[in-house]
């Protein structure tokens, strides 16, 4: 008889509940007083008595599981499992996988001509014309790129790069792996039916097969890129495909719900809401290594809310029956099938409470918790545009700027709110993550000097504090702020630690809790966008791709472009504007990367943004669970490897 088991669903947790939070890291809300409690069992996947088991708590399904149309984090996460690279990012760097190296580059020179296709310097396919701007042979920066006149003798680089795949490679069914297969991917990537950007495939002359390992792409004259990478298509399985269309690869269970791929685990069963199981390749290339370490992986369809993941994980909850932690009569089911680890992609944040107990209310932890690279950041803005009258924003001036910053004890709003499960960033950096290599002195707390900068502009001592010889303000003038923020439980739990901070050094501030709908709506007076706000916390995804919009003064957000623009507190700045400039004429990503420090340079000068903290994406396991790394495009990308035993106990 086939065994199954349950996934218990919304447990509430005695000493939480659930505070809601979209965008920001949740905090939890007061005790409910409530019982234990639990929704029906489900089915799950049946165990297997001898084989050794990874089961991972999945947030919520994938749409699919078709390379090209699979775009949510949980699609990414079990792709991990069937497919293994062909490329992995680890800390920064590129790795290959399914190749015997990054690829070889080579360059040929072709003379300009009118008409030719070519990419511009923005990265565009263009027909080349008087007027375009094209970087030319041997220029890789914006400053040697040229306006071609329609009619000088111009060379341009053609780009070439070699793919070798590894020898021996073979399709979880058995079938030989080759070059070909990643040329049929190329063609359906080249579909109009297939979704997804086209510009790789737009920037591509030729994309040709040499032999059964060995790739050939050439780019487009003007071309100029270090991300060879994108320009290699993951290899798709025609030999199990071909009788469809890319059309149909849309919707048929071969690609969506079944696809055949060369990675560790197999799928081998999908039950609509419930688990995913894949079992191990036998045809891994791997597998001499004594890879993957399970015979079967499971993941687990929850939700996407903590508690109801925490009650799902293996951990030992009897040292914690004070808690009321215990799960009754599931609890012998929980430790036989339930999670080994908590994916990223459930928002961990409602239970940093019941988190901090299990890590640190014993010498022991119960859990362990890993960072992923991927997160939210909470920045502090300083509205400096201009009032309807042509009025100085009050944050106009760098010394108040100075003040709230030296005011506010971001550590103590760390430990306070969210025990230390978020970073607190030295500095301002758009990935978030701000090390201590080159802190931001002025982000150290020190209100005394807040307090003597206060002074030095015009504010005295009081509660609140009132201008005396400000220009343009009566004196007596209250120091009051409107500061604006989201109305999820973690991000009202951080603006009033900065409340606190900034009334001891003799702010008046006035909260304006919006719902998000309200927060994020052009039209709406409470609304980021708007500007009737003194500071503003806003929760941006990091790593930031492209930092310009947020601070070029383009885009400042205004009535003029309908408060369509993403810069919401009216920074301005020359220096700013002529690095993003550069940035979009600037195709190298370690160039790119040499921008974005000068950007963040510049910033942190000016303290433009104050980083509150940053919250990254967390994953929960049971306490042998072994470390592993993270990589850019999935938690999960090293699964093969992943592992659990007593030898990786803490």
């Amino acid at each position: 008889m086939r065994k199954e088991y349950m996934k218990i669903t919304r447990l509430i947790l005695p000493i939480l509940l659930l505070a809601a939070g979209l965008s920001a890291c949740a905090v939890p809300a007061a005790d409910s007083g409530q019982s234990t409690a639990a929704a029906a069992p489900a089915e799950s996947a049946p165990a297997q008595d001898d084989a050794r088991t990874l089961t991972i708590c999945l947030g919520y399904e994938p749409e699919s599981l078709y390379l090209y149309a699979a775009r949510s984090q949980a699609a990414r996460d079990v792709l991990q499992a069937i497919y293994d690279g062909p490329f992995d990012e680890i800390d920064g760097e590129t790795q290959p996988v399914i190749l015997q190296n990054l690829p070889e580059i080579a360059y040929t020179q072709v003379a300009a001509q009118a008409g030719m296709k070519v990419v511009d310097t923005h990265g565009q396919v263009v027909s080349l014309q008087a007027g375009t701007r094209v970087f030319p042979a041997g220029c890789r920066q914006a400053d040697c790129a040229v306006t071609w006149d329609g009619r000088s003798a111009q060379q341009l680089d053609q780009p070439r790069a070699t793919f070798r795949l590894l020898d021996g490679l073979a399709w979880s069914d058995g079938r030989p792996l080759t070059a070909a297969d990643s040329l049929y991917s190329y063609q359906l990537a080249s579909d109009s039916a297939t979704p997804g950007g086209k510009a790789a495939v737009e920037q591509t002359e030729t994309y040709r097969m040499l032999d059964e390992t060995t790739l050939q792409w050439t780019g487009l004259p003007g071309l100029v890129t270090d991300t060879y990478t994108d320009y290699f298509w993951q290899p798709l399985p025609q030999h199990a495909w071909g009788k469809y269309n890319a059309a149909e690869l849309l919707t048929a269970d071969a690609s969506t719900r079944q696809p055949l791929g060369w990675g560790p685990y197999v799928l081998d069963e999908w039950k609509a809401g419930e688990y995913i199981r894949l079992v191990k390749n036998p045809h891994y290339f791997r597998a001499g290594e004594g890879l993957p370490k399970f015979d079967t992986l499971i993941f687990k369809i929850t939700d996407s809310y903590g508690d109801t993941n925490l009650a799902n994980l293996k951990f030992d909850r009897k040292p914690y029956a004070q808690f009321k932690f215990d799960l009754g009569e599931y609890q012998g089911e929980v430790d036989q099938n339930g999670c080994d680890l908590i994916s990223g992609t459930v928002d961990m944040t409602d239970q940093f409470d019941v988190l901090h107990i299990l890590l640190e209310y014993f010498s022991d932890p119960a859990v362990k918790v890993s960072a992923s690279p991927q997160g939210r950041a909470a920045w502090l803005l300083f509205n400096r545009r201009e009032d309807a009258n042509g009025g100085k924003a009050l944050f106009d001036n760098l010394a108040m700027r100075q003040a709230a910053a030296a005011c506010l004890e971001r550590g103590e709003l760390a430990e306070t709110v969210f025990h230390n499960l978020v970073q607190t960033p030295h500095t301002f950096t758009f990935d978030g993550r701000g090390g201590a290599q080159n802190p931001n002195t002025a982000l150290a707390p020190n209100p005394a000097r807040g307090n003597t900068l206060l002074e030095q502009s015009g504010w005295q001592a009081g509660e609140p504090r009132t201008s005396a010889g400000i220009a343009g303000l009566p004196d007596g003038t209250p120091l009051s702020i409107h500061y604006l923020v989201e109305n999820d439980a973690g991000s009202l739990a951080a603006a009033q630690q900065v409340k606190a901070s900034l009334t001891e050094c003799g702010f008046q501030v006035n909260i304006i809790a919006a719902a998000p709908q309200v927060y994020w709506d052009q039209e709406a007076a409470q609304s980021i966008f708007q500007g009737n706000w003194d500071l503003a916390q806003v929760n941006w995804i990091v790593p930031t791709d492209n930092p310009c919009p947020l601070v070029e003064s383009v885009d400042i957000s205004k009535a003029e472009n309908q408060y369509a623009g993403l810069n919401f507190g009216g920074l301005s700045d020359a220096r700013v504007d002529e690095l993003c400039r550069q940035w979009a004429e600037t195709p190298l990503a370690a160039d790119r990367q040499t921008l974005i420090k000068e950007m963040e340079t510049v910033l942190n000068q000016d303290l433009a943004i104050i980083p509150l903290y940053t919250c990254n994406n967390l994953l929960v396991s049971r306490d042998d669970f072994c470390a592993f790394q993270s990589g850019r495009l999935s938690d999960l990308s090293g699964i093969e490897s992943f592992n659990y035993g007593t030898d990786c106990l803490p």
